[in-house]
């Protein structure tokens, strides 16, 4: 009787503590549920995007920090189990990583952040 008592209050600390560190995360992240709806959006994506959590958290509109108009973002194809080839269709050549757009996009994000950008 005692220990399903305390299930709960487990189960709650559990969930705040995976709040905290996905909150607390330097890296800008997002979560939804299997229905799409945003259950985490952390700081860093709230300053990288401008976009306040309690704007996103309980719907399904994390495509706004990514896009000008509704569609899939990549969390969503991967919550549908979607194939490589629906995926290649949604991202197309953006989906292939190269050594050359790796660096555009660290350099970019650089740039974004306000670091120096120095490219060799």
């Amino acid at each position: 009787m005692t220990e399903a008592k305390f299930r709960p209050t487990e189960q709650k600390r559990a969930e705040e503590l995976l709040l905290r560190i996905i909150d607390g995360s330097p890296i800008a992240t997002f979560t939804i549920n299997k229905q799409h709806k945003v259950t985490h959006w952390n700081t860093a994506l709230e300053s990288l995007s401008g976009i306040k959590k309690e704007e996103v958290v309980g719907i399904d509109k994390q495509w706004v920090a990514f896009y000008t108009k509704k569609r899939a973002v990549m969390a969503d194809l991967i919550v549908d189990g979607v194939s490589a080839a629906e995926i290649e269709r949604y991202y197309g050549d953006e989906g292939k990583t190269t050594q050359s757009n790796q660096l555009d996009f660290v350099l970019s994000c650089k740039a974004m952040l306000g670091l120096p950008v120095v490219a060799g």
